[in-house]
């Protein structure tokens, strides 16, 4: 049976798996949401229809309908009371859990597009009540929240982030490839640890690359994130972190793995320091599930 959980932007739960038949029964009305596309064109003088250039998304809007029933016109009331206190537009973005009938389970960022709605009429009753949330989605994927990490290069034990097998181990020049089991492109965290100089990571599959002008010391780290709206570059030295935008050339990409296996190749303008390490981080994302 599918399952969603709510966290609120106020870190308040809701999860209606707490709940059992005879207090909260889910609807076969629930949707998932349809994803609009909008195509990037451009008209030309004197030329019949548009120049093409590309699609983006628009956003989703989720629907769940529960019954919520209890044993008393009070006791009903206090739960939806309960559930509308955790769906409060006013808190901002939460994140919503959603657990598929097999067990896989996806989040989605999203925030109430308004408080539940509790129809009238002949589907109100003194001890039930329908309740309708509404969730718009503005960023319309659902996420995995099973990462996948990746060393490109030497790893060093004092390295922070998780990595997870298969790792690759080898000189300058090392590549890997990695598997995006999502139906859409999706961003990842690369991050080079010191000691190495001028560090590049290339995407061979989209000839696509970041690069950086910098000699990385013992125990430094250049992490970039290439989440859209969220491009970040991180400069992490001596227990200090600075913004280091300013060290990535002006052809780097901040690209994002495409679906199906992308080829990695991790390069250097000269040789690895005992404790030099590069990482990949990204999360499988999908339009559906």
């Amino acid at each position: 049976m599918m399952n969603f959980k709510f966290v609120s932007g106020r870190n308040l739960t809701f999860d209606d798996s707490q709940y059992d038949e005879t207090e909260l029964v889910l609807l076969n009305t629930w949707s998932l949401g349809q994803v609009d596309s909008r195509m990037i064109s451009v008209i030309a003088p004197y030329c019949d229809g548009d120049n093409y250039y590309g699609q983006t998304l628009g956003s989703r809007t989720i629907t769940i309908p529960y019954v919520l029933m209890a044993t008393s016109r009070s006791e009903l009331f206090d739960l939806v009371r309960t559930v509308k206190s955790v769906f409060n537009p006013k808190d901002g973005l939460g994140l919503l859990t959603i657990t598929m009938d097999g067990g896989d389970e996806y989040v989605i960022w999203c925030v109430p597009e308004g408080t539940p709605y509790a129809p009238a009429g002949n589907q109100r009753g003194v001890w039930y009540q329908t309740l309708i949330l509404t969730l718009k989605v503005p960023y319309p994927f659902f996420i995995d929240p099973a990462y996948h990490s990746f060393s490109i290069s030497g790893f060093s034990g004092g390295f922070v982030l998780p990595l997870s097998l298969p790792w690759t181990f080898g000189e300058v020049g090392q590549q890997i490839d990695v598997e995006n089991n999502g139906d859409s492109p999706t961003p990842l965290i690369v991050t080079f640890l010191g000691e190495i100089t001028n560090p590049r990571i290339d995407n061979l599959t989209t000839d696509e690359y970041l690069k950086a002008v910098l000699a990385l010391g013992a125990g430094e780290v250049l992490e970039i994130n290439t989440a859209q709206g969220q491009h970040t570059v991180h400069y992490i030295h001596g227990g200090t972190t600075d913004n280091g935008f300013g060290y990535l050339t002006t052809d780097s990409k901040f690209f994002w793995l495409e679906p199906g296996t992308n080829t990695l190749s991790f390069t250097s303008s000269g040789a690895l320091g005992a404790t030099a390490a590069c990482a990949v981080l990204f999360y499988d994302q999908y339009l559906e599930v």
